[in-house]
């Protein structure tokens, strides 16, 4: 079965209703091969083998029927494949669980230059930040530089999210946090651009990595400080620091405080502890590189220590939207319910763009479907007239 032919002859609708989990999808596309949950033709392809000839020859018929709606004569074919990604939409479900929504704004005006510092406003930023709250299950943390931005815009709807040279005028604020009961985080966004007094305006689409886990362990090791072999410790590999690494006099002299590394898998580490005969010492700060993350502790007095490891054994990310629409506010809401004209289809999302007539939805996980404009509901195509000032 050829794809690409079915895309040059193919526009379809379709819905799946997926066996075992209950859930029910709908969804538009002109490109039949991304309608499914937006998978791509490669798993489709594993099915058509199971399916057999039969159904390629039909498939190849009815991609022959220009402007063709898919009815009960590919039931079959939607029952196995709906089976089939149930795994799949299993592996979704915990990105549905999580959201973000801004809860407060700081915004700053430019100041004169060579302003003296101790004039300056305390916490003063150029520019504006955006600071949201996470909220979920089994939240441990959220991914170090995995902001992604689709767009920032004024009120006047000019792109303000590079600066004159095409560098990013944003950037993910450093030490987010999650509660102890993992059912809520913070992050922040900063834009260095100037939109003081006018921030009510702005409007922002971007996604976050999220770190979700629930179950935990905890190995130990005996080392020697003297010693620079590393030791495995479930999915790490534990040793003391080396010389090469400098902070707070990091290492095993006499002057600074010990130093343990740690290479593996750093986000899910919940705990170091160094303890010499069950004595447990102070942590006194870590830092981390490309390859390992160094935990220091004050220096033990034996050469005989031991490192004990916490750790999420069940570790995941997932990819979280997160937005800001303008003052108006029926847009403030990021997540809505869409319709077709018809009234048949439905599929919960967020608007991303327009171009030509169509726009582009995603959905809580991440994943964007495609629909022309004049196959949306009356409603939602004013919505986006009002809120998102595409249409006359």
């Amino acid at each position: 079965m050829n794809p690409d032919r079915l895309q040059d002859h193919c526009k379809w609708e379709m819905s799946v209703m997926t066996i075992g989990s209950g859930q029910y999808f709908s969804g538009w596309s002109r490109e039949p091969w991304k309608a499914v949950n937006g998978y791509p033709c490669d798993v489709l392809a594993c099915f058509q083998v199971l399916l057999g000839c039969g159904l390629r020859a039909r498939a190849r018929q009815l991609g022959k029927r220009k402007g063709i709606v898919m009815k009960t004569e590919m039931c079959v074919f939607f029952l196995v494949l709906a089976m089939g990604l149930d795994a799949l939409h299993a592996a979704e479900a915990g990105t549905a669980g999580v959201t973000a929504r801004p809860v407060q704004i700081v915004s700053c005006d430019s100041l004169p230059a060579g302003l003296d510092f101790q004039v300056q406003p305390m916490g003063y930023k150029p520019g504006f930040q955006i600071h949201y709250l996470l909220e979920g299950e089994n939240l441990v943390g959220i991914k170090e530089n995995s902001l992604t931005i689709v767009f920032i815009k004024a009120a006047s709807g000019a792109d303000i999210s590079k600066m004159r040279n095409g560098r990013p005028a944003y950037k993910q604020s450093p030490f987010p946090e999650v509660s102890d009961d993992g059912k809520y985080g913070k992050f922040s966004v900063e834009v260095q651009q100037n939109q003081f007094g006018k921030v009510d305006g702005v409007s922002i689409k971007g996604m976050i990595t999220v770190l979700q886990g629930s179950q935990r362990e905890e190995q130990s090791v005996e080392l020697t400080v003297t010693d620079k072999k590393k030791k495995k410790v479930g999915p790490f590999s534990v040793g003391i620091g080396s010389g090469e690494t400098q902070f707070m006099g990091a290492g095993p002299s006499d002057e600074g405080p010990l130093g343990v590394s740690i290479v593996g898998p750093k986000e899910s580490i919940i705990e170091v502890e160094l303890l010499e005969s069950g004595r447990k010492f102070d942590p006194r700060g870590h830092m981390s590189d490309n390859k390992s993350t160094t935990f220091f502790f004050a220096k033990p007095k034996s050469d005989k220590i031991t490192v004990s490891v916490s750790y999420w054994t069940d570790l995941k990310e997932v990819r979280v939207p997160f937005g800001k629409s303008d003052k108006n506010p029926e847009a403030t809401s990021v997540f809505r319910t869409w319709t077709s004209g018809n009234g048949k289809f439905t599929v919960e999302a967020e608007f991303v763009k327009q171009i030509n007539g169509t726009i582009t939805l995603r959905k809580r996980n991440g994943q964007e479907i495609s629909v022309p404009i004049e196959r949306l509901g009356r409603k939602d195509q004013e919505f986006i007239r009002r809120s998102h000032r595409l249409l006359p």
